[in-house]
């Protein structure tokens, strides 16, 4: 077990599980408010990983985690490669630098706050990363565009030195069948990569893909959004919320994500075109 010590506390867990096959990292708590990646690291440290793989389980966040918090001083999942000297996810991420690079794969967990079926994510649009968005069983794939997709996430940073790095969000975070959706998400994904199901087949279509082209945000401090159902269609002129002067509306039909009954980060949810 690798432990990471920033200012005296121990920030983050690495465990070592394993050492043949691909190297997969597994990454639980970069917000330490989604419970689910730790469940699913303490249950493939109890069951000694996979055979056939390599893995470095990371417990992302543990300060956030213990004071149940999203972050503590900014999102971890937003300032990679991060600085030695800034804020302590800064640091965090700057720490963790070293454990990411190497990775031939990895698999970062998350979860929301309100209901959405569970969906794979990833920041590169290609037939490869479709086959392991595939490889997760996921039935909804989001793609984040260039707009979206500010280059500073952990998966970013994978994707940026060698590896291949993929997210997903295993459900709402605080009912008790979203960690097992995260498990179930996760053994897909590392016996996918175990049977090399990525390089047997030349293309693996994806039965739900959507392309996040923009964020739909909350315009004013009492604006409340009504609460659209994920990957539904939104048609255009329909309300999506309120505030104390007006309703508001799109004026182009929507497959909604990461709805919200509360903004986050002044988020309502994510506007995508939906591919097939």
């Amino acid at each position: 077990m690798n432990k990471i010590i920033i200012n005296g506390q121990k920030v983050c867990e690495i465990v070592n599980i394993g050492s043949n096959g691909p190297v997969v990292g597994v990454v639980g708590l970069v917000h330490g408010d989604e419970t689910c990646g730790r469940y699913v690291l303490d249950q493939l440290i109890k069951d000694n990983g996979v055979d056939g793989l390599n893995l470095k389980l990371i417990y992302a966040n543990l300060p956030a985690e213990q004071q149940k918090k999203r972050y503590v001083e900014a999102n971890l999942n937003r300032i990679f490669p991060g600085d030695p000297s800034g804020k302590l996810e800064e640091q965090i991420a700057y720490a963790l630098r070293e454990h990411l690079i190497g990775c031939d794969f990895v698999i970062d967990i998350h979860a929301t706050y309100d209901e959405t079926p569970a969906f794979a994510i990833s920041t590169i649009d290609n037939a490869a990363y479709e086959k392991i968005a595939a490889m997760t069983g996921l039935e909804n794939y989001v793609v984040m565009t260039n707009k979206l997709a500010n280059g500073k996430a952990l998966i970013d940073f994978v994707n940026q030195n060698g590896g291949k790095g993929i997210s997903f969000e295993a459900g709402k975070a605080d009912e008790p069948k979203t960690s097992e959706n995260a498990m179930n998400t996760v053994m897909n994904f590392l016996n996918g990569i175990k049977e090399e199901a990525f390089s047997k087949q030349d293309s693996i279509l994806v039965p739900n893909k959507y392309v996040a082209k923009d964020v739909v945000i909350a315009k004013t401090e009492d604006f409340v959004p009504y609460f659209v159902e994920p990957f539904k269609l939104l048609r255009a002129g329909t309300t999506y919320g309120r505030d104390s002067q007006q309703e508001y509306s799109l004026n182009e039909d929507t497959f909604p994500a990461l709805s919200v009954r509360k903004p986050l980060d002044k988020m309502v949810f994510l506007k995508t075109d939906k591919i097939r």
